[in-house]
């Protein structure tokens, strides 16, 4: 099974901002000297494992040891197509959110947006933000799509937005992190659903 891991602790020069994907959790002997590392595996689809595993990188080569579950550090909030937000042209709306205690986050987030079928979509853009119902242009927060004024009927499937990956430095009051959509678009409706991640790293 694929793994993608992060350093929790890292005693050996690893950034620990940025996820490093071995082919297995197995293979993560070379870390000796990273006292933990956090483990998320993947599903099949690409979809990340709803229960998230500290690892010692010590246990892995003596015994292969990744059972360790940590079910309190990975936080997600969705809403489905038939709750789609209703979303006003160039208006930044928040579509869910999730609420982070005293830590280091890393959150992603995936936006779909609906539309009728004469609507024209000029431009999709999807983020993770600390503020509601605003556009967080921060460099890995934020990814948009140009459609050229495409029909909803055109299109012929809801547009998905993603690649937000964001890392908050929460303090000890906690704070909420929210999923945000905004679109330009003319003639008819256009709505926006989706599913924001949170995984603590410390």
């Amino acid at each position: 099974m694929t793994a993608a891991v992060i350093a929790q602790t890292a005693g050996n020069g690893i950034d620990t901002r940025k996820p490093i994907i071995p082919p297995a959790a197995t293979h993560l002997g070379s870390l000796a000297g990273t006292e933990r590392v956090l483990v998320t595996k993947l599903k099949s689809d690409g979809s990340m494992d709803p229960t998230p595993y500290y690892v010692s990188v010590e246990d892995i080569a003596d015994n292969g040891d990744t059972d360790t579950p940590v079910t309190s550090n990975l936080l997600n909030a969705s809403v489905a197509t038939g709750s789609a937000v209703s979303l006003s042209t160039g208006t930044a709306k928040d579509i869910t959110s999730v609420a982070l205690t005293e830590g280091t986050w890393l959150v992603k987030g995936m936006v779909y947006f609906k539309a009728a079928g004469t609507t024209t979509v000029t431009r999709a853009v999807a983020c993770v933000s600390a503020t509601l119902d605003t556009v967080d242009t921060t460099p890995g927060r934020f990814a948009n799509t140009y459609l050229a004024g495409a029909t909803g009927t055109n299109i012929g499937q809801d547009i998905a937005v993603s690649g937000m990956f964001g890392e908050f430095v929460v303090g000890s009051g906690g704070a909420t992190v929210h999923l945000v959509g905004q679109a330009t678009f003319g003639v008819s409706t256009l709505t926006a659903y989706g599913q924001i991640d949170a995984i603590q790293l410390a």
